[in-house]
């Protein structure tokens, strides 16, 4: 670990922990990166196949009744997800995906990224 941190050499126990650190926080602040882009490439597709340019999207927006979304717009939503992020969405699965955060935690427990 501390040979990918700049700056962390070999050498004392204090200096160890500052590395390690330090490193912990870099890989934080790229999960919140990988997901923040995620949150951009899935609210592209959510404004452009649910017409929802212009509205407040956030991981709480519900499809159903915040963007007003039919099973028709749905069903064209899941196709467009499935092909930019390369992922197959079982029709049993959909169900439970309600909200943004829903299909954010659905793609990153199936290990896509951004």
């Amino acid at each position: 670990m501390r040979e990918n941190t700049p700056g962390c050499q070999r050498g004392s126990l204090e200096s160890g922990h500052r590395c390690a650190k330090e490193a912990v926080r870099n890989r934080n602040k790229e999960k919140k990166k990988e997901k923040r882009e995620m949150f951009e490439k899935l609210k592209s597709v959510i404004e452009e196949k649910l017409n929802a340019e212009g509205m407040d999207i956030t991981e709480s927006t519900r499809f159903k009744e915040d963007l007003e979304a039919d099973s028709l717009d749905l069903f064209e939503m899941v196709m467009a997800l499935e092909d930019e992020f390369n992922i197959e969405i079982p029709s049993e699965e959909l169900e439970h995906l309600l909200t943004v955060g829903d299909v954010m935690a659905y793609l990153e427990s199936k290990g896509v990224e951004a």
